[in-house]
């Protein structure tokens, strides 16, 4: 491996140089195949711009703002390095389309967790076979590479600074915070990077000035912000809401997602796709497995995804009330077939505009900012080729209310008067 340092000119913030050993770690296997795997969940029909932001480019924003949590710390060289390293890998484990494929196997109730994809990343030639082999190549038939750099950094204390990173990127330790919590790196570059391309033009200099108020608590390892920078994380609550309020209802890319689930819930369950090392595909080697399987149900479905030859679909719902499971889900819409006569398939997300942030500012006091919501979106669609009318729409709503508990809570004009 190459030991110089890189430059990037990144979308957001420029010309941004890495030390060498971050340079390394970028080039190592598990952090090219991010180069393959988008940003965003689905290849986004209704916001070209955000389609195809790979992880690869969000991890290195996310690492250069780790850089900058580093000086306004002060933090020594070697504790930059850890937190920088845990930014940049934070997304290693993550499945083809991002959190999509990850729902897959929620709505059929895997049992699969991060701890086992972190092991795989954690194997390296000399162990591929106590993890199964080739099973073990993250991409293009190489292991991951982490334990040989880590190695290589830190030397006969690889291992143990190995941990410490591990641990941050599960918002576990000194740095855990930075890296996941209410308001962490990763959110910071991934939001104002997603609105940056989605043509929102956000000021890029936000997630800087965040970064660079954070200070590690060494204590309890929880981030403390300066006072100054209530107005500034104001001002990334607004952006996420305005954010959100885009991706939500966007109504091609919600029947997108709903689509790749559907035939992703069908390879699983079929046995087309394997469980528990499917997750460590690109996302055109996964749509390549979905679309050459021999079952018809699979293939057409991504095919007609992929020429955006959509499923007819129902308007989005909002609801509110606890958020139903995705197995719950699963089994629901069987019911709502039933019901309407014909084969559907649905999905539910969480409301993301709106979030509770706790805030611990350096002077000890605390602030919370913003509130969480207790609203869900939800829509149903259909290989069948017959739109949905609103008597349909009327009937989703009342098994919806009777399964789950919900109501119906109004967002816009055309599902206030559905809620009537």
């Amino acid at each position: 491996m190459r030991n110089d340092p890189f430059q990037i000119t990144d979308a957001l913030y420029g010309d941004v140089r890495f030390p060498p050993p971050i340079a390394d770690l970028a080039r190592r296997p598990l952090m090219q195949r991010l180069r393959q795997v988008r940003l965003s969940n689905i290849d986004s029909l209704d916001m070209p711009g955000i389609a195809n932001i790979s992880r690869f480019e969000h991890s290195l924003g996310a690492a250069y703002l780790a850089s900058k949590v580093g000086f306004s710390s002060g933090l020594d060289e070697r504790e930059t390095l850890i937190l920088q390293a845990a930014a940049l890998i934070h997304d290693t484990a993550i499945t083809p389309f991002g959190h999509l494929v990850e729902e897959a196997l929620q709505y059929v109730k895997a049992d699969f967790n991060h701890e086992v994809k972190w092991s795989v990343l954690l194997s390296d030639a000399t162990r591929l076979n106590e993890l199964g082999g080739i099973d073990t190549q993250i991409f293009m038939g190489r292991s991951s590479g982490l334990r040989e750099w880590a190695a290589k950094i830190f030397g006969g204390n690889g291992p143990r600074f190995l941990g410490v990173i591990l641990d941050a990127i599960q918002g576990r330790g000194k740095f855990g915070q930075c890296i996941a919590s209410d308001l962490d790196l990763d959110n910071l570059d991934n939001l104002t990077r997603i609105a940056f391309h989605m043509g929102l033009r956000p000021d890029p200099e936000l997630p800087i000035r965040l970064s660079e108020s954070m200070s590690v608590v060494e204590e309890d390892g929880e981030v403390s912000f300066e006072q100054s920078a209530i107005d500034d994380i104001k001002a990334w609550s607004r952006l996420r809401h305005s954010v959100y309020e885009h991706l939500m209802p966007a109504p091609a890319d919600f029947c997108g997602k709903l689509m790749l689930l559907f035939s992703t819930v069908e390879a699983f369950r079929n046995g087309v796709l394997d469980r528990t090392t499917s997750w460590m595909l690109t996302d055109s080697d996964f749509v390549h497995r979905l679309r050459h399987s021999d079952l018809a149900n699979i293939r057409e479905t991504v095919e007609r995804w992929l020429i955006a030859d959509l499923w007819d679909s129902t308007e989005l719902m909002w609801f509110r009330g606890p958020v139903p499971s995705l197995p719950e889900i699963l089994s629901f819409v069987e019911q709502i077939s039933r019901t309407l006569g014909r084969q559907c398939f649905g999905y539910r997300i969480k409301d993301k505009r709106n979030r509770q942030i706790n805030i611990r500012l350096i002077s000890g006091s605390r602030v919370k900012l913003g509130q969480n919501s207790d609203s869900w979106l939800f829509g149903v669609a259909s290989p069948v080729r017959k739109p949905f009318v609103s008597e349909d729409l009327r009937k989703i709503s009342r098994l919806v209310e009777e399964a789950f508990g919900a109501t119906g809570a109004p967002a816009n004009r055309v599902e206030a008067a559905l809620f009537e």
